[in-house]
């Protein structure tokens, strides 16, 4: 499936991101961890509630108050790449999600910007296929598995 140009929203008072990641996999899951803290900080300085929700992809399906959750868990494919849900219910995925909650995040202006050149999202795409091949040598790597 061809990459695609993330489409952010700017602004204040977003509503939160659902992160659905793999929870048996050590590497992806100190990288949601991260992303959380990295979150919750910046909620703190900026006085705004955090805008991440992680949800392991393994309880997609049975999450009380989220029946949205279970249509993704039975269209997607949650155990190949990592997929953020928004409050629209769109579903990104893989790079595009990557791109999608890193522009949430500290300097996430800077990952906006470079979101609009040509060619991010295929790139973002590639950086993530080659670093998913690798989360169990990475992980070990860094000491997370």
């Amino acid at each position: 499936m061809p990459a695609q140009r993330a489409r952010l929203p700017v602004g204040r008072g977003r509503a939160p991101l659902t992160i659905l990641f793999d929870a048996e996999c050590a590497f992806c899951t100190a990288l949601a961890d991260l992303a959380e803290r990295l979150d919750q900080g910046a909620a703190r300085l900026r006085h705004h509630p955090p805008r991440l929700r992680l949800v392991p992809l393994q309880r997609a399906e049975d999450l009380p108050g989220r029946p949205d959750l279970a249509l993704v868990a039975r269209s997607h494919p949650l155990g190949d790449e990592i997929h953020v849900v928004d409050a629209s219910g769109k579903v990104s995925s893989g790079g595009l999600a990557v791109i999608v909650v890193a522009s949430e995040l500290p300097m996430g202006s800077l990952v906006r910007v470079w979101s609009h050149l040509p060619g991010s999202g295929r790139l973002a795409d590639g950086v993530y296929r080659l670093v998913a091949g690798q989360r169990g040598k990475l992980g070990r790597l860094l000491r997370v598995a």
